[in-house]
């Protein structure tokens, strides 16, 4: 299974219900993921938020014994700034449940965003 990255869409997107408009994708389409997040922006504009370590001191559970599952939440968070991926191109598929999609880039600029039907979805 591996790690995976996170994708925030404010982007309209074919087919999907409204009820799951402000849900978070799954993509596997950067190098090395590692649970960061990219954002399509209304406008088309692909943003990436790298990772951080959470201060300590902002931890949810600091008190969690080490070990414990709470005491891994949290450890990481997406820093405050995003970086602007103006020269990608490529492909970048997500998906979520029974709904898959593929959104293309040239030189930072969104070309399409397509969904992906699969058999029994």
């Amino acid at each position: 299974m591996g790690l995976f990255d996170y994708v925030k869409v404010n982007y309209p997107l074919p087919g999907l219900p409204e009820e799951l408009r402000n849900c978070q994708f799954q993509t596997k389409s950067f190098d090395n993921p590692y649970l960061e997040t990219y954002v399509i922006e209304a406008g088309g504009r692909l943003l990436h938020y790298e990772t951080e370590a959470t201060p300590e001191n902002e931890l949810p559970y600091p008190d969690a014994p080490i070990g414990s599952l709470n005491s891994i939440c949290g450890i990481i968070r997406p820093k405050k700034e995003p970086e602007c991926l103006s020269g990608f191109t490529g492909a970048v598929n997500f998906y979520m449940k029974h709904f898959e999609y593929i959104a293309l880039y040239r030189k930072g600029r969104l070309l399409s965003i397509d969904r992906i039907q699969k058999e029994g979805w």
